[in-house]
């Protein structure tokens, strides 16, 4: 049976509607061979546990799961008690888009939520939130979740991280950081994952590669390997533990070996960077955010959202303020860009 997509264009409504990257198919079917020991017992988990730790440059435990909300919401009840509260920004992913998932496998887990500009937290309102508690009437602050990038493609840097890291254990809080496209960041800020995570106070990753062109599969990475006790038996409890777990872990190391999930996300910035410098030289269509990663907003009223829907372009906007997002994924192509930017400036 041939199936084929009816849409028009390949589209910037997210990054995770692209296929699979050559290396993670590649590695994908090269671990469809033979037999091999179930539940995380085979050759590919072990390898991708010493692959994560030479990337990170450090010794940690990683655990694949199936998908982003599992991972968030069990990596937040590892770290947490039911009668914690995670502070996040108001716009993160696990504060309106997974069902307060963390709730749930956190047995009470609440989530408070932080403003901030542009999606991001700073020191002086975590402060501010924290303070807000009121003793054994409310939830105890417990964790500390940044997203990196953040919901407008937007990144914090190392030294920010630290000091929010820094505030979090004066309160004595873990923190967590939600890397649905952590990948992004790195390439956009030219550090080290390390730099960005425990080496700046981070004591739990959610590393994303589905939005970087994986197939399926999230990590759960503890750089507090304290804190990741009686994990594997939280993973199995949720539903979360694959039994042909070889498959979730090779297109990982597909992508792993020479940086090259890296250079695709560098790939994917460089793209966004095109359409934001194009799109704002467009009379009428300016930036609602800056951009960083591989994420651009735009300021498109309704006439001209209806305009580019009609001529196949499937929009979102994520935010009223925010206006429409533009997500770049792997493979988008120059053509794509173009025929784009062709469609705006027609309007």
């Amino acid at each position: 049976m041939n199936v084929s997509s009816d849409l028009q264009h390949r589209q910037f409504t997210s990054d995770n509607i692209s296929g699979i990257v050559p290396e993670a198919m590649n590695a994908l079917i090269q671990a469809n061979s033979g037999h091999a020991l179930p539940y995380g017992s085979d050759p590919w988990v072990a390898e991708l546990n010493r692959e994560i730790q030479r990337v990170f440059d450090t010794q940690c435990s990683t655990f694949p799961v199936f998908n982003g909300t599992g991972a968030n919401a069990l990596a937040l009840a590892a770290i947490s008690r039911s009668h914690h509260s995670v502070m996040a920004h108001q716009s993160a992913h696990i504060a309106v888009d997974e069902v307060n998932a963390p709730g749930l496998m956190g047995g009470g887990l609440r989530i408070e939520t932080i403003a901030g500009e542009n999606g991001l937290i700073s020191p002086s309102a975590l402060r501010h939130r924290i303070g807000q508690a009121r003793g054994i009437h409310s939830s105890k602050p417990g964790v500390l979740s940044l997203t990196q990038a953040n919901e407008l493609g937007l990144c914090y840097r190392p030294e920010q991280i630290a000091e929010l890291s820094a505030i979090a254990r004066e309160h004595d809080m873990a923190v967590h950081m939600d890397g649905a496209r952590f990948a992004n960041a790195v390439a956009a800020l030219g550090v080290t994952p390390a730099d960005i995570t425990w080496q700046a106070g981070v004591d739990v990753l959610v590393l994303g590669g589905t939005k970087l062109g994986l197939p399926f599969g999230e990590l759960v990475i503890f750089f507090n390997e304290a804190l990741a006790r009686d994990f594997e038996w939280k993973r199995k409890q949720a539903g979360q533990l694959a039994s042909k777990m070889r498959f979730l872990a090779a297109p990982w190391l597909g992508v792993l070996k020479e940086d090259c999930w890296l250079h695709y996300a560098a790939q994917c910035n460089a793209k966004a960077q095109e359409i934001a410098v194009r799109a704002a030289a467009i009379p009428d269509i300016q930036l609602a955010v800056p951009q960083q990663t591989n994420a651009v907003f735009l300021q498109l009223n309704d006439a001209q959202q209806t305009a580019m829907f009609e001529r196949g372009w499937i929009l979102i906007n994520l935010t009223e303020e925010s206006g429409v997002r533009i997500l770049c994924s792997w493979d988008i192509t120059q053509r794509d860009i173009d025929a784009f930017i062709s469609d705006l400036e027609q309007l």
